[in-house]
């Protein structure tokens, strides 16, 4: 799916990622570590919203990640649920389901005129995340984890074959916490999506997946595919 190869960024004159060397198949992920640890980064390098200083990225979608098409290419097949969900507050929920058409085919198409045929796929991504009753509803009046719900649906909207998510929970009760999670992986198993979701609570990363990445300091200090233990965890959290 997405295969990283000797990765190092740097942002204002500081190494974030030190030679990261990542091979993602269709599976779902979590990726462990403390803020600071360079797991926002390491999302958003995969993504293309930063560019690494060194290294190689590969994509199943186009091969080795080169020109600007590529990532075009690439991200076509991504999408992304932000911490802070980036929900637009002047738009109602479905319209806000509809802007996981930018970058589909073309950055400019959320502009064209919706069609009956793309509403109700809209609609059907919120019947998945249990919020077609709110459709028309202006998303200032929805509640934390509804709004993140709106994120999941406006990301599946968009077909992903890659799903990245940063700290999707991390603001919620543990009501809405166990909701969202279990949602990303239902929606991720039964759609066949990989999906790479930032964490920082071991539990919730170990519920989520057995494949467990974990960053310290901006290096790899754990990949493993089986459960984790507590020498695993000091690794990252001592």
């Amino acid at each position: 799916m997405i295969k990283l190869k000797k990765i190092s960024v740097k942002l204002n004159s500081k190494i974030i990622l030190h030679d990261i060397n990542l091979d993602l198949k269709k599976q779902q992920y979590a990726l462990l570590g403390k803020s600071g640890s360079g797991k926002t980064t390491l999302l958003n390098v995969i993504n293309f919203l930063i560019k690494p200083i060194s290294g190689k990225i590969y994509s199943s979608f186009v091969g080795e990640i080169k020109s600007n098409n590529d990532v075009c290419i690439h991200r076509s097949y991504t999408a992304t649920i932000f911490q802070n969900i980036n929900l637009i507050p002047r738009l109602n929920v479905l319209e806000n389901v509809l802007v996981g058409k930018i970058n589909r085919f073309s950055p400019f198409n959320f502009f064209l005129p919706n069609s009956r045929n793309e509403k109700e796929k809209a609609l059907s991504c919120l019947e998945e995340v249990g919020l077609i009753s709110k459709s028309l509803e202006n998303v200032r009046s929805l509640s934390g984890g509804e709004k993140q719900r709106v994120a999941i649906a406006r990301a599946i909207y968009k077909k992903p074959k890659l799903l990245l998510a940063d700290e999707p929970v991390s603001n919620l009760d543990p009501k809405n916490t166990k909701l969202i999670m279990d949602l990303l992986k239902t929606l991720c198993v039964n759609k066949k999506i990989c999906c790479i979701v930032a964490l920082h609570n071991p539990d919730l990363a170990i519920k989520f997946s057995r494949n467990i990445i974990a960053l310290k300091k901006g290096k790899i200090v754990l990949d493993k595919k089986s459960s984790i233990n507590k020498k695993d965890i000091d690794k990252i959290y001592v």
